[in-house]
């Protein structure tokens, strides 16, 4: 798994977090770079994307 030592919940690959502290939408980490993350949401949908975003700003998701 990679780490990324550069956060306060040192997030992974695999871990399923949300973008805004008042966010409903989960996504899945599928890679970490720097201080940079792609993400994409759990839900199964035709239309799934990707998108990247600073590591900081997301937040582990309640299980």
């Amino acid at each position: 798994m990679t780490e990324n030592p550069g956060t306060r919940t040192l997030l992974n690959v695999g871990d399923r977090v949300m973008v805004h502290p008042e966010g409903v939408s989960v996504f899945s980490i599928v890679e970490i770079e720097d201080d940079h993350a792609r993400i994409e949401s759990v839900i199964d949908s035709p239309r799934k994307i990707s998108v990247q975003r600073r590591v900081e700003v997301s937040r582990p998701a309640e299980s």
